[in-house]
């Protein structure tokens, strides 16, 4: 159980990394820069459901995660959610964060 979540644990890092690394740095243009954030954060939620078969809810007052039984919150985004799961799977397998 523990190796399959530190499995998980990193492709999940891997892909939100990728993500991150799409969006890029943020651009004179903010409009710009939020458009291609939340396009983003609709294909890491695309890719996490078809991958693991995640839930994510993204709304006005932020978006949460939940990946194999454990559920991560953030106001910032899924981003933050996913960040936020990161943290707790590490925990749950030994404190790593």
């Amino acid at each position: 159980m523990a190796q399959a979540l530190k499995d998980l644990r990193e492709e999940v890092a891997r892909m939100l990394d990728e993500a991150r690394a799409a969006v890029g740095e943020m651009e004179s243009d903010r409009t710009v820069f939020f458009q291609r954030r939340r396009n983003e954060e609709a294909n890491l939620a695309r890719r996490l459901t078809s991958a693991f078969d995640a839930r994510t809810k993204v709304d006005f007052r932020g978006a949460a995660v939940s990946i194999a039984g454990i559920r991560s919150t953030s106001t910032s985004g899924l981003f933050g959610a996913v960040q936020n799961w990161l943290v707790a799977s590490g925990k749950r397998i030994g404190g790593q964060s």
